[in-house]
């Protein structure tokens, strides 16, 4: 089975289509019978009609339709697609692709829930935009991956987090609604949490501010303490999992209890369900799943090293070397000294990625006890000249700087 998707301008909207062998699809802004896509105003009532055969596809404009059909960079009244191309008209984008077995899981009912849209194919599994049958309420759903339920022991550690989550709804922390059983799979619903990930904010900015980064780790540690205070921990923390908007951020899809690491170092697991491999503490390698909030801290290191440099702690190609590089391999601590980092933030990482858990901080609190300290955090200091603050670290003591506003020397004291 195949499937043809639309795609607006952002991907702010989006539609999909089964199409089968045989089938024969008239899409336009509001055919008589087919594909509609009402949202872009450059396609015709009816634009091009597309005959499925063999697998392939022949896409042919229609001589009722105004604008133009764009394939491989050029403008085509005719030609044919084979899953994994697009196409474009106007400012939406048409691709036709093999349907996969999550994807034809959308439209479809799953226990209260209509699933509305594929989010995502990760670690943990299939997360799906959903809504209740009830109502429109968007929420995100997450199909959990068999083999992390399939004993009675991680059947019932993943229920007992999940009701701890639902009932205490912790601040900074995606709040979550169900966890539990639909026939035989096991899945999650939390909030959809609307913004930006850190992953896609360090694709987008590539290097983030020191300063910005450290208040992004603060605040990170803040909810890794929350965590810790109820007795949990994220077992999944990675960039594409915290969602950042506004100056905050906030953690989603935690692993539950589940044996994440059992997933990533399975040979048959596809490499787009690797992405935690980057942020993976040793101890949860070696012991095929074992974590808990030290693993976690290892984790922020990992985020924190990778915001402030652009790349990953170990920025190789292939999940088993990245798996054992963090076993085995030291750092390139000069990347973060090289962008400007201070040496004593640069100190605090280095416990972060301590290969041995007893070697980090004990937890998330004391790390943020450290983080707040001033020989840590900085201090503040106020130009004079025109009154801007620069926040300034103790190896600074003593020296002169110049105002970027107003050019006026600032001489920082010895004691901050």
């Amino acid at each position: 089975m195949f499937e043809l998707v639309a795609i607006s301008r952002e991907h702010r909207k989006q539609r999909r289509q089964r199409i089968n062998n045989g089938d024969v699809i008239r899409v336009g802004r509001q055919p008589a019978d087919g594909f509609a896509v009402p949202w872009d105003k450059l396609i015709s009532r009816e634009h091009v009609e597309l005959v499925i055969k063999s697998g392939k596809v022949v896409v042919k404009k229609l001589t009722t339709a105004q604008n133009s059909v764009h394939f491989n960079g050029k403008a085509q009244q005719k030609f044919k697609l084979k899953p994994g191309d697009q196409f474009r008209i106007g400012v939406t984008t048409f691709q036709f692709k093999e349907q996969s077995e999550a994807d034809s899981m959308v439209g479809e009912n799953f226990g209260d829930f209509v699933l509305n849209k594929l989010l995502d194919n990760g670690s943990l599994g299939v997360l799906y935009g959903a809504s209740k049958r009830t109502s429109r309420h968007q929420v995100a759903l997450r199909v959990l991956e068999p083999c992390l339920v399939n004993t009675p022991s991680m059947t019932e550690q993943f229920l007992n987090q999940g009701r701890c989550l639902c009932e205490a709804q912790p601040g900074g922390i995606a709040s979550y609604l169900v966890a539990e059983q639909n026939g035989p799979q096991w899945y999650t619903v939390r909030e959809y949490v609307q913004g930006m990930s850190l992953a896609q904010l360090i694709e987008k900015n590539e290097v983030i501010p020191a300063q910005r980064a450290f208040e992004i780790v603060q605040q990170i540690a803040r909810q890794l303490t929350t965590l810790h205070e109820l007795q949990l921990c994220h077992g999944n923390l990675k960039p594409s999992n915290v969602i950042y908007r506004i100056g905050m951020s906030r953690l989603v899809d935690l692993a539950f209890g589940t044996p994440i690491a059992r997933r990533i170092t399975d040979p048959q697991t596809p490499d787009s369900c690797r992405a935690f491999a980057d942020y993976v503490a040793p101890e949860v390698v070696e012991a095929g799943g074992t974590t808990d909030i030290r693993s976690d801290l290892y984790s922020l290191g990992c985020i924190w090293f990778e915001l402030t440099t652009g790349q990953p702690v170990f920025p190789v190609t292939d999940a088993p070397t990245k798996l054992s590089s963090h076993q085995s391999v030291k750092p390139d601590w000069s990347r973060l000294l090289d962008v400007g980092l201070n040496q004593t933030s640069v100190g605090v990482i280095q416990q972060l990625l301590s290969k041995s858990p007893r070697d980090r901080h004990e937890t998330p609190a004391t790390l943020l006890s450290e983080l707040n300290s001033t020989e840590v955090a900085g201090s503040f200091i106020q130009c004079e000249g025109c009154d801007k603050r620069y926040r300034i670290h103790s190896e600074q003591a003593g020296r002169k700087l110049k105002c970027k506003e107003c050019g006026s020397t600032i001489v920082v004291p010895y004691s901050l």
